[in-house]
């Protein structure tokens, strides 16, 4: 079955975890802007610096540059079976750039889900997360039983920048004032699914396989 996804939610509502479970369900192109930032960050090229200046003060990417990476991106989804967007479109003009770009190959979107989570959760969640900075795998100090330390390697973990507590709260204000009145813009386009993302994955999971079912009939 081919979707046509974009999840949408504050950071760290769970955008990236359910993505993931998703894209094994319908086999469908997972697409992060984070992971497209981070790789342009890694490349060191002058589009990765202006992305990098903004991120690390918790201010979103403009729209310019997010979407002359998004559009290189889209190139390879007709390839594939559907995709699944994550943390994109961020704002309104992004979201009219997209479906230019969708129209023009001849797509449309199936659905926007919204993961509707409390702020504090959302605060605890992303700055709760670290990174290992030889394996790049994420973890919460939740979940950690024998310190800030990489399980896998032993390497000590490390707290992305955007991840800082201050950091978090200046991206949950400006997801507040850019990004949140995407709600009502797909609202009216009769595309927007809404969703509790609180509780555990499979449970999230399991309520928005339910919220699709009757879109993918």
């Amino acid at each position: 079955m081919v979707i046509r996804l974009v999840l949408f939610g504050a950071p760290g509502a769970g955008k990236g975890t359910q993505a993931a479970l998703l894209k094994e369900h319908f086999g469908a192109l997972h697409i992060s802007t984070g992971d497209l930032f981070r790789r342009a960050m890694k490349e060191k090229s002058t589009l990765g610096d202006q992305v990098r200046s903004y991120m690390d003060l918790g201010f979103l990417v403009p729209d310019e540059i997010v979407m002359n990476l998004v559009r290189k991106e889209l190139v390879d989804v007709v390839k594939e079976n559907g995709f699944l967007f994550d943390g994109f479109p961020r704002t309104i003009p992004q979201a009219e750039n997209f479906e230019q770009a969708l129209s023009e190959m001849h797509h449309s979107l199936t659905a926007v889900v919204s993961l509707e989570v409390e702020q504090d959760l959302l605060v605890r969640r992303i700055s709760g997360r670290r990174v290992c900075p030889k394996c790049s795998a994420l973890y919460h100090v939740d979940s950690l039983s024998h310190g800030e330390v990489c399980p896998t390697d032993q390497s000590p973990l490390e707290q992305r920048k955007d991840d800082a507590e201050e950091a978090v709260k200046t991206r949950l204000k400006t997801f507040a004032l850019q990004t949140l009145p995407l709600k009502e813009y797909y609202r009216e386009k009769k595309l927007l699914l809404q969703i509790d993302g609180s509780g555990t994955p499979a449970a999230v999971f399991a309520r928005l396989l339910s919220v699709l079912q009757p879109v993918l009939d």
